[in-house]
């Protein structure tokens, strides 16, 4: 029985994702094989905020500890979301590039729900280091979503000011809020 959930990788040539394409799988290869089951989630989160802050974002955790990074500039900020966290069989993973598809080796799930999300907005922030600050982002990476959007439930809407964002979350858009 296989448990693995398959990406997909596109000619990365055809991707219009700034510079490097490459670096993102190899980004999300790396989120993959940091274990992060829900309530889990503290070597994710230190990797993603150590990230973010090396990209020149403001760092932050609301009580419950949900990741919340700012780049201030001028206008009305956009936000960008994902999860930090897994469903098990997820501890262990060793994803592995099978042609043009980026699989588990078995008998773990590949965790790709949703490090996937994490790596492109890690990836979209590399790829935009000529903003120089003139758009305001915010970036939220919430807690244990996997065990019923816990961290969501509990993260602090006063330390967000987007009215609009991205969630990335699931293969195609479910709801436009």
């Amino acid at each position: 029985m296989m448990l693995a959930l398959d990406i997909k990788l596109a000619n990365t040539e055809a991707l219009n994702l700034g510079p490097n394409p490459e670096r993102l799988v190899t980004t999300l290869i790396e989120l993959i094989q940091i274990d992060s089951p829900s309530g889990e989630e503290d070597a994710i989160d230190a990797e993603v905020s150590s990230r973010l802050n090396s990209l020149g974002l403001s760092v932050s955790h609301d009580s419950y500890n949900n990741v919340i990074a700012k780049l201030l500039g001028q206008g009305p900020p956009l936000l960008l979301s994902a999860h930090l966290d897994t469903v098990e069989p997820g501890r262990g993973i060793k994803p592995m590039v099978d042609g043009e598809v980026l699989r588990s080796d078995g008998p773990t799930i590949l965790g790709g729900d949703c490090k996937a999300g994490l790596a492109i907005v890690l990836e979209g922030w590399v790829s935009l280091e000529s903003n120089s600050g003139k758009d305001p982002i915010e970036v939220v990476f919430t807690r244990h979503e996997e065990g019923g959007l816990i961290g969501a439930h509990h993260l602090d809407l006063e330390m967000i000011s987007a009215k609009e964002g991205i969630v990335f979350e699931g293969e195609r858009v479910l709801q436009t809020v």
